[in-house]
């Protein structure tokens, strides 16, 4: 979803995603070198430079959805357009043959091998426009 958020005196853009089963973290880039893959490479390094991770952070996959996320976030800044991202993480749903967290501490661990698997950096300005929401799925 895509909306708006007053922060202080700025309007910016709201990214959001919503993710209810560990598997959902989980992607890989599917481009090839004809399909776009170079372009998509230096999008990439980019926004993990202004993310301050290090050049050898894995963000083709398997965590590419939430890279590819964090690069369109540097590219909107990078021209001068606020925005954030909102990742909500529901706990609590039961989607048959998948790991549903029942509680939002059940969704640190796997958060926490992401953010490590792409050398997120928590101290870079961008990482603050970065926001996560854990939220029950109720009956």
């Amino acid at each position: 979803a895509v909306g708006f958020v007053h922060v202080a005196d700025q309007v910016d853009l709201l990214l959001i995603e919503g993710k209810a089963h560990i598997d959902e973290l989980k992607s890989s880039c599917n481009a090839n070198e004809h399909g776009g893959l170079p372009q998509i490479r230096a999008a990439l390094a980019t926004a993990r430079a202004a993310f301050g991770a290090q050049e050898n952070c894995d963000w083709l996959g398997p965590y590419y959805q939430f890279c590819n996320r964090l690069a369109v976030l540097h590219f909107l800044m990078s021209r001068g357009v606020g925005a954030r991202l909102l990742f909500i993480y529901f706990y609590g749903d039961n989607v048959p043959g998948h790991v549903c967290p029942a509680t939002a501490e059940e969704w640190e661990r796997p958060l926490a091998q992401m953010d490590a698997h792409v050398g997120l950096n928590a101290d870079a300005p961008l990482a603050t426009r970065v926001h996560r929401l854990f939220l029950p799925v109720s009956a």
